[in-house]
């Protein structure tokens, strides 16, 4: 086992009896380099991380993402192309196996930053041809108008990368907002979270339409877990929720299993109802036609799993 100290840019091992082994400097990246998001290979016998180097006219220049071996020390880029850039505006990288990582990047043919009209397109208009009263919380920071929607699609698009260690890339799914990369516990899965249009000027990003996919951790797709709509008529209610599949994780007590929540209630807690939740677990490949397993029946609103 190995210990990296960020502080000094050191990796000790940790001995038997606790203390730690001699020190050995990771070398390799460029002087004054920043460093984020440091992460072990399955084996321990690498790091992965990314780098932020300040350019001469003080500007800030893009992350990109680096390796190091913990045995030599030494650490290069992981990508062979200089033009191939860390996208970490929500997830950045994970370990797929010991020598393959999955990589949030900024695709190749993001182009140039879109700019603001100098001219309004017309007029802000919002609807309601549903006629439904709902009550909504305020917040801050939003989205609004179709100029900083085409901002967030700039900067929080990415292209996913599968790239080993000896600098093999092969792209995996379409460019996309992608929230979240998540391998199964056997390595075998990947499941993919992301947000898509129609946007929302009321609610914050987190209420945006929102698919979930599995793909095979080769990068092939296998089926499409859920694709919840916009969220803008979530009650204000305490514990009121999203309705549709939530919460989706892997049991890390099995090799490929998923556990979700859907609730009972519409997602309005004033709603009197029994269950109020039900957890469910399905395998990430069902056999047979297969249908979910309910895990437990909940009359509280689900939290999350100790």
């Amino acid at each position: 086992m190995a210990i990296l100290i960020l502080e000094v840019e050191c990796i000790h091992k940790l001995m038997d009896d606790g203390t730690l082994g001699p020190e050995k400097e990771v070398h390799g990246y460029p002087e004054g380099a920043k460093i984020n998001f440091v992460t072990w290979s399955h084996d321990g016998r690498n790091l992965s991380f990314s780098v932020r180097v300040e350019e001469e006219d003080n500007k800030i220049s893009k992350l990109r993402v680096w390796i190091a071996d913990v045995e030599s020390g030494e650490a290069r880029p992981l990508f062979k192309s200089p033009d191939i850039y860390l996208n970490a505006i929500f997830d950045s990288f994970v370990w797929v196996d010991n020598s393959t990582l999955l990589v949030c990047t900024i695709p190749v043919s993001r182009g140039a930053l879109p700019q603001k009209p100098s001219v309004p397109s017309g007029p802000k208009i919002q609807s309601n041809e549903t006629k439904n009263v709902v009550q909504v919380r305020t917040f801050q920071d939003l989205l609004k108008d179709e100029y900083d929607a085409d901002l967030f699609d700039y900067y929080a698009t990415s292209q996913l990368m599968l790239v080993s260690l000896d600098g093999t890339v092969k792209p995996m799914g379409p460019p996309a907002v992608y929230t979240s990369i998540d391998p199964s516990p056997d390595d075998k899965y990947l499941m993919l979270s992301s947000i898509h249009r129609p946007y929302s000027y009321i609610v914050p990003c987190g209420r945006f339409p929102k698919r979930v996919e599995l793909w095979t951790a080769d990068g092939k797709f296998i089926r499409e877990l859920c694709d919840l709509p916009l969220a803008e008529d979530i009650p204000i209610a305490t514990s009121s929720v999203r309705k549709g599949k939530r919460s989706i994780y892997w049991r890390p007590d099995k090799p490929s299993t998923l556990y979700w929540v859907e609730t009972q209630d519409g997602g309005d807690a004033k709603v009197e109802v029994s269950p109020r939740d039900i957890v469910y677990m399905e395998n990430a490949e069902p056999i047979n036609g297969e249908q979910p397993e309910i895990l437990h029946k909940l009359d509280l609103r689900y939290g999350y799993v100790l």
